[in-house]
């Protein structure tokens, strides 16, 4: 596999530094992008400086909270990268609420559903989803 653009959208800083080191550890030849903050990224997102080809999303977060995050990316039409290939978005959330899986059905643009913290099995069906 070449490689690879993975974003981390979670307002906690040791949670991002925590899910890169799994990232590099498992998928050496990655780009990361961190954002503490959803619209931030959104911002960058709307200016082409971020293009990832995954992003790993929270959904518990201030000022723009990950569900938010998921409706300005559809209304924008930011979901597709600069060659119109989508971007493939997994939630990784610490939420063990049910009606969080049974929202995920609102947005197609979903691929799943990772519990904190991000491990190898998450790792690895994220690289199984992109083949």
């Amino acid at each position: 596999m070449g490689s690879i653009h993975i974003c981390l959208i979670d307002d906690d800083e040791i949670q991002n530094f925590i899910n890169e080191k799994v990232i590099q550890r498992f998928i050496p030849n990655t780009t990361i992008s961190k954002y503490l903050n959803a619209q931030l990224a959104i911002e960058h997102l709307k200016a082409g400086s971020l293009k990832p080809d995954v992003i790993l999303l929270d959904i518990n977060m201030p000022i723009m909270n990950g569900w938010d995050f998921l409706n300005v990316l559809h209304k924008e039409n930011l979901e597709y990268m600069m060659d119109n290939k989508p971007i493939t978005i997994y939630i990784l959330s610490s939420s063990k609420d049910p009606s969080d899986i049974e929202r995920m059905k609102e947005y197609p643009i979903l691929k799943g559903f990772f519990h904190k913290p991000l491990n190898l099995t998450s790792l690895q069906t994220l690289l199984d989803d992109r083949k």
